[in-house]
């Protein structure tokens, strides 16, 4: 009977060790499912910041572009339009000398 006892004894305690070493397990295991989330919880959002920094990025180069073009528009019609102001003043000067000189040979006849 003392044997039968020690052997019951022996057998509950191989149970509860064997318990107690899954539950560690299990607890390991938990963790590594954790960690394992946690990283691919840090890629995605990584991946979402570095995307849109990418778009942040994109957007701010059309918009130098854009600028860039509007600033290149503004100066050439600029440039025209004082291309058209010299053209008109030289017209001007051509009629007032023709004019003059058509007067001084009025003068002279």
């Amino acid at each position: 009977a003392a044997a039968r006892a020690e052997e019951e004894e022996m057998r509950k305690k191989e149970q509860e060790e064997e318990m107690e070493w899954k539950r560690i397990e299990e607890a390991r295991q938990q963790e590594r499912e954790r960690r394992a989330q946690r990283e691919r919880e840090h890629r995605a959002e990584a991946k979402r910041k570095a995307r849109a920094e990418a778009e942040a990025a994109a957007r701010a180069e059309e918009e130098r572009l854009k600028k860039e073009e509007e600033e290149e528009k503004e100066r050439t019609l600029a440039e025209e339009t004082r291309q058209r102001e010299r053209e008109h003043r030289a017209e001007a000067k051509r009629k007032a000398r023709a004019e003059a000189e058509a007067a001084a040979r009025a003068e002279e006849e």
